[in-house]
């Protein structure tokens, strides 16, 4: 859209929804009263995940740590960058006897020989995907620093935290909001150690991945409820 076009509806429209605060800068002073923030948000998952999920979790993390990413092609590129700090992982917890399973649920296959952990290629369809996400043990959202990245509005996060799984992504945008010490670790950069620290430290047991995985589905019921955002929609078409 032209910068005139979007200023023009910017002018005509009663209410400017957007997903993440950072893009109400992108409207004109002169509109930005009519700007509303909603998060978005995934109503498919949250009512799957019970007791049993999280049961689930525990009973196969003693022998593999179960990490995915769900995304489009686009997104590829950002993800092959975290490769590096996947077979450091999968080196260092095959010491604890422990097998790295990565996971990448996408319209294309990420395209990696991995040393030390196995690569699933899943094509993405709505069910598979939230099978996938509800089995693994962390998500990931990693994100090149730019104007592109900083107007992301962390739907994957979410996503994810609807599950009820912890999450490591990149410190940019939005996913600075979502992801709390208490549901995952936000990274600047993609150095392979930080990474591979990061989900190292959410799964380093099973007392403390049970903890996170709590965390991240109180994160989502508290500022991303599906039930909350369908709620504020209704009454922002309501006239």
């Amino acid at each position: 859209m032209t910068r005139k076009g979007f200023d023009e509806l910017s002018k005509i429209a009663d209410v400017i929804v957007t997903g993440s605060p950072i893009l109400q800068n992108l409207i004109k002073r002169e509109y930005r009263d009519k700007a509303v923030y909603l998060t978005t948000t995934d109503g498919d998952i949250w009512s799957r995940v019970d007791n049993k999920t999280i049961e689930q979790r525990l009973s196969t993390l003693e022998s593999e740590v179960r990490v995915i990413w769900v995304g489009t092609f686009p997104g590829l590129g950002c993800l092959k960058q975290v490769m590096p700090a996947m077979d450091l992982l999968g080196e260092t917890i095959e010491k604890q006897n422990r097998q790295l399973v990565m996971t990448v649920v996408c319209d294309f296959p990420l395209e990696y020989e991995p040393n030390h952990f196995s690569l699933r290629n899943i094509q993405w369809e709505r069910e598979v995907a939230i099978h996938e996400m509800l089995s693994a043990h962390v998500g990931l959202m990693p994100l090149n620093e730019g104007e592109s990245s900083e107007g992301k509005c962390g739907f994957k996060l979410i996503q994810y935290l609807s599950a009820a799984m912890p999450v490591v992504g990149s410190d940019v945008g939005m996913n600075k909001m979502i992801i709390t010490e208490k549901c995952g670790r936000p990274l600047k950069g993609f150095k392979a150690e930080e990474w591979c620290e990061a989900i190292k430290s959410l799964v380093a047991n099973k007392d403390m991945f049970e903890e996170y995985c709590i965390g991240a589905r109180k994160q989502w019921e508290m500022n991303f409820s599906y039930n909350e955002m369908f709620d504020k929609w209704k009454n922002l078409l309501t006239f």
